[in-house]
């Protein structure tokens, strides 16, 4: 469910792709960082900050609404009531 979020964020700190079709060279499948010389003028970095924000305001905005039942809280506050009354303080 979160594995493309976790590959993005994995992705702006420099990792691999969980998705990696390499044989054994990404992190999820078991393989090391085996580090580069290039140089990162940190353009993919923006693009994967964009994306990683893209995709969280996507996921908050199809979020179902929570709701308040107020005999939810009328119960809880009678509970609070006749435990306090039972209390020996």
């Amino acid at each position: 469910m979160f594995a493309p979020i976790l590959s993005a964020i994995n992705q702006a700190g420099g990792g691999r792709a969980f998705n990696t079709t390499n044989q054994g060279n990404g992190y999820a499948l078991g393989g090391l960082f085996n580090g580069s010389n290039t140089l990162n003028d940190g353009y993919s970095d923006l693009a994967n900050t964009r994306a990683l924000n893209d995709m969280a305001k996507t996921l908050a905005t199809n979020m179902p609404r929570q709701i308040l039942v107020v005999e939810d809280v009328q119960a809880s506050l009678q509970n609070k009531a006749m435990l306090q009354a039972m209390s020996n303080f």
